[in-house]
C-alpha cells in the first residue's frame, strides 16, 4: 500500500483524504463503534460516517467491515492504521510548536525509555537539560522494548531508549552507550570486596534474576552456555525492587548492567564487575528514519549521548 504521506504530499493529492477524515477514521477504529466516535469527536454520527465513506472512496479500499452494532477494521483498515495514527501525532507536535514559537510558550519533548534507567538516572539527567533549557517540556514514559517500539513508531514520542537494535528500514538507531553486568551482593557476601568476578565463579551461587524472556535472563544463560555451566536460578522475579530484596535480606546474589544496579542506591549492596568474559547490555536511541527531527529534540538526543557516555566511562 502507498504511504499515506505519499499521498498526502502528491501534486494529485486528494481533497477526501482531510485531517478531519482521518481522525473520524482514527476514533473509529480505536473504539470500534461510529455512535461512540461520533461524540469524542463531536459530530454527528451520519457526518462521521460519511466522513469515513469519502476517505474509503479517496483511498480505493474498504477501512471497515459493518457489523449492526460495531464496526470490524479490514486488513487494509488495519495496515493504515498505524500510518494514519503517526500522521495526526506529527500534526499535533507541528501545532504545538508553531503556537509555542507564536506565543514564546515552552517546546515540548516527550521521550520513553526501558524501565532500567527511569528511576533515577533519566529523570536526573533531564532535570539537569531542562535547567539550561527554560523553553523546554519533557515527558517521560517508560515501558518494556515493544511498547517503546510501538510509540516511537505511531509518532507518540520524539524517540526511545531500548536495548534492542530494530529495524534499519523503519528506524534510526544511534547506539548511546554500553552498561557491563556485574553481580550484586549484600556486605556479608565473601564476592563483596572482591574487584571483580569471573563467571565461572557463579557455578555454586544461588542466583535470583528476572523472568525467563528478558534481556539480563538471555544474557546469563549465553554466558553459562558458553563457559559450560548449566543455569538454573533460585527465584525469578518481575521487579527490580522485589531482585534487590531478595539479595539485601536473601544473601541470594543477582546479575545485573552496572547502572541498573546502581539505580537502587542501596548503600549495602556493591555491584562488582563479571569478567571472563566481559558482557554488556548495549543501550539504543531510536527514531523513524523518515521524521523530521526538531532542533530542541535533536539537542536532547545529542545532551543524552554525551552525559551517558561519560557516566560509563566514570
Amino acid at each position: 500500500m502507498k504511504s499515506l504521506l505519499d499521498r498526502l504530499t502528491t501534486q494529485n493529492f486528494d481533497p477526501r483524504i482531510t485531517r478531519r477524515n482521518l481522525s473520524y477514521f482514527y476514533a473509529a477504529a480505536k473504539l470500534g463503534n461510529f455512535t461512540q466516535a461520533s461524540k469524542v469527536c463531536s459530530v454527528s454520527q451520519p457526518s462521521l460516517s460519511r466522513g469515513i465513506i469519502l476517505l474509503e472512496e479517496a483511498l480505493k479500499i474498504p477501512l471497515f467491515d459493518r457489523a449492526e452494532r460495531k464496526v470490524i477494521l479490514t486488513r487494509q483498515g488495519r495496515e493504515l492504521l498505524p500510518q494514519i495514527e503517526l500522521y495526526l501525532n506529527q500534526y499535533l507536535d507541528f501545532a504545538a510548536a508553531l503556537e509555542a514559537q507564536k506565543t514564546g510558550t515552552s517546546s515540548k519533548i516527550k521521550i520513553a525509555s526501558i524501565s532500567s534507567l527511569t528511576a533515577d538516572l533519566l529523570p536526573s539527567l533531564i532535570n539537569k537539560f531542562e535547567r539550561s533549557n527554560s523553553n523546554t517540556n519533557i515527558s517521560l514514559l517508560d515501558g518494556i522494548n515493544s511498547e517503546i517500539i510501538n510509540a516511537v513508531e505511531v509518532g507518540e514520542v520524539d524517540f526511545g531508549i531500548i536495548s534492542t537494535l530494530e529495524d534499519p528500514e523503519k528506524f534510526k538507531s544511534v547506539e548511546l552507550f554500553r552498561d557491563q553486568y556485574c553481580v550484586t551482593v549484600e556486605k556479608q557476601h565473601s564476592f563483596y570486596n572482591q574487584k571483580d568476578v569471573r563467571w565461572g565463579d557463579l557455578k555454586q551461587e544461588e542466583i535470583a534474576t528476572f523472568e525467563k524472556g528478558s534481556n539480563t535472563y538471555d544474557c546469563i544463560t549465553n554466558v553459562f552456555d558458553s563457559i559450560g555451566i548449566f543455569f538454573k536460578p533460585v527465584a525469578c522475579v518481575k521487579y527490580r525492587y522485589t531482585l534487590m530484596g531478595l539479595v539485601r535480606h536473601r544473601g541470594l546474589i543477582t546479575i545485573l548492567p552496572k547502572l541498573v544496579a546502581q539505580e537502587e542506591k542501596q548503600g549495602a549492596l556493591r555491584a562488582i564487575p563479571l569478567v571472563a568474559p566481559v558482557r554488556h547490555r548495549i543501550y539504543y536511541l531510536i527514531r523513524l528514519k523518515d521524521r523530521e527531527n526538531r532542533k530542541d529534540v535533536l539537542a536532547l538526543e545529542t545532551f543524552l549521548r554525551f552525559e551517558l557516555m561519560g557516566l560509563v566511562k566514570t
